[in-house]
């Protein structure tokens, strides 16, 4: 299960109902009331999501005449029944006339946690806004909790470049945290492959930022505690995301040089694995070029003399 959701609920939601057409289900009974209708949700104030309920309902009946749009407030929805049931949704009856999706997750996590009563849910529901789809929510599950949390984040302004501090744990709009290691300059080289020559361009960074992201804040303990950093963790950015601080690690030794040595280490094994013929030279500056800002922490990596030496 996902430790984040992005959405949110809307003030307002949109239904686009049309007249129920073929039934196939084991419902007939239930869905042959001239009330029922197939509904497409909206959120009202977003535009893409009612261009695409509008659309949708239009290719189901084909006729605007017989589409119909109601606005209401988004509050809890009670009145709700299973109908159908398939691989990934299942379809429901909201207020004996809203026929529409529900996904099967949310379903799942209605039969274990409240139950249903003969095709009627005990559960209460709300629609959410996630990445641009209306989705039905349980009210009291842990996607409502996280969907709340990512609401309380939204409005949020990113912590500025002054205020981040060495050793501090940051945390962005997907509960995704990093450790902020220091400022850097450094240089990126952006490579061309021309004439069988490699070409560098070299784009300078002042003051960028080096992160370091964790999973768990005991990962970052045990990582400093051994002086191990881990490089597909790393990374080396112009701008961040983060909106949040939490707690600080003391980092008791020099660790952006630890970094820089570790990747300049491993490039001149690669100078050696291309003087032994294991790797060829195009591989070699490709390598130099996905690692350079690493490698040209504070001051640039004289590559071109292991390539005089080979």
């Amino acid at each position: 299960m996902s430790d984040f959701i992005i959405g949110y609920f809307p003030e307002d939601i949109v239904y686009y109902s049309c007249p129920l057409e073929t039934v196939h289900s084991a419902n007939v009974q239930i869905l042959s009331k001239p009330s029922v209708s197939t509904t497409f949700v909206a959120d009202k104030n977003n535009d893409l999501t009612n261009k695409k309920a509008e659309k949708l309902s239009f290719y189901y009946t084909k006729d605007k005449s017989k589409i119909k749009k109601t606005i209401l407030k988004n509050t809890n929805i009670k009145n709700i029944k299973l109908i159908d049931t398939y691989n990934s949704f299942c379809k429901v009856l909201i207020d004996d006339f809203y026929y529409v999706n529900l996904n099967s997750s949310i379903l799942l996590d209605c039969i274990l946690n409240e139950g249903i009563n003969f095709g009627e849910f005990k559960s209460e529901f709300k629609w959410a806004n996630i990445k641009g789809v209306l989705q039905l929510i349980r009210v009291g599950s842990s996607d409502e909790k996280l969907i709340h949390i990512h609401e309380s984040k939204m409005n949020m302004k990113k912590i500025s470049k002054r205020a981040l501090t060495v050793g501090n744990i940051y945390e962005n709009l997907k509960n995704e945290k990093a450790i902020f290691l220091g400022f850097v300059n450094t240089t990126k080289y952006l490579t061309t492959y021309q004439s069988n020559n490699f070409q560098y361009k070299k784009d300078k960074i002042n003051k960028a930022m080096i992160f370091y992201k964790i999973n768990k804040e005991s990962d970052i303990y045990n990582h400093i505690k051994r002086k191990e950093i881990s490089t597909n963790k790393l990374k080396i950015v112009r701008n961040h995301n983060y909106l949040i601080e939490l707690n600080k690690v003391d980092i008791n030794f020099d660790i952006i040089s630890n970094i820089k040595k570790m990747y300049v280490n491993f490039v001149r094994k690669e100078f050696v694995d291309l003087y032994n013929k294991k790797i060829t030279e195009r591989n070699l500056h490709f390598i130099i070029r996905n690692y350079s800002m690493y490698l040209n922490i504070n001051d640039e990596f004289d590559f071109q003399r292991y390539f005089n030496f080979i």
